[in-house]
């Protein structure tokens, strides 16, 4: 089994200990990114994403993601995240914890599939439940055991929370899926996620989202994150429907110019 490595960033400062180090992972249909980073003090030692070179099953993609993220003995908190294909946001005081699983099956048609579990979203007081593949949620436990799963949907919440605006919007683009939550004076809004195929397609959904909820998007901050480009067509096309765009970003200056692409990874809420 092999990998391609698509982006690297390791530190000039050569790291004698990394027992202080947290490991970040964020699993992919095609690959996977590893982070190895103290997020307090904003210190960045290395980022990785690799690339499957051939469509192993589940079971080898996760031992070559463990055989590559062992070289590095870490002593921190090891996070691992997966953008799930259901989420949904429940008001906390409403989230009764022994009807997860009928939550669950009316996110999905095929709920015997899927694990839920649920974070708690602290600046917003809500729940988040998301359908855990139940294969890969296994396959991540064995692996590491000690692990902090968590969503993608629910990183994004937090990263949403972080950013600047009256009204705003955090977008996500993972591979070919677009991860989306807003957020008006500090309530809430609602977030989902949709395939694209295309621009079109893309826009059709981004649009149609923020539309619903605000109406106007010219005052809407958009805050974009993962794999959209400042120089691709994609973002200018998407900056003629909200001109208040930005890319998201997580304070660490060893990354000017990649950390939208991994602010999920990044980000301070170990």
């Amino acid at each position: 089994m092999s990998t391609r490595i698509s982006f690297r960033y390791k530190s000039d400062n050569k790291a004698e200990d990394l027992t202080p180090y947290a490991k970040a992972i964020r699993f992919q249909e095609d690959g996977f990114c590893i982070a190895l980073y103290r997020p307090e003090e904003k210190d960045l030692y290395l980022l990785e994403e690799h690339l499957f070179e051939e469509d192993y099953p589940l079971n080898g993609k996760m031992h070559q993601l463990a055989e590559v993220a062992g070289q590095w003995a870490t002593g921190g908190p090891l996070r691992f995240t997966c953008f799930n294909a259901c989420n949904t946001q429940i008001p906390k005081q409403l989230f009764e914890e022994e009807n997860k699983m009928l939550y669950l099956q009316l996110l999905t048609e095929q709920p015997y599939r899927f694990l839920p579990m649920e974070e708690t979203v602290e600046p917003y007081g809500a729940c988040l439940l998301s359908g855990w593949d139940k294969n890969l949620y296994h396959e991540a436990l064995a692996l590491y055991p000690d692990c902090r799963m968590q969503s993608g949907m629910g990183i994004l919440l937090h990263l949403l929370a972080q950013q600047e605006g009256k009204k705003k919007i955090a977008a996500f683009v993972e591979n070919s899926c677009l991860n989306i939550a807003a957020e008006e004076n500090g309530k809430l809004l609602g977030a989902n996620r949709f395939s694209f195929q295309n621009s079109n397609d893309f826009l059709y959904y981004l649009a149609g989202f923020a539309r619903t909820l605000f109406g106007d998007l010219r005052d809407v901050k958009l805050y974009f994150g993962g794999n959209v480009e400042i120089q691709s067509q994609l973002y200018a096309s998407t900056q003629k429907y909200f001109p208040d765009l930005h890319l998201m970003a997580c304070g660490y200056p060893q990354l000017p110019q990649e950390q939208h692409r991994f602010c999920d990874l990044l980000y301070g809420g170990l």
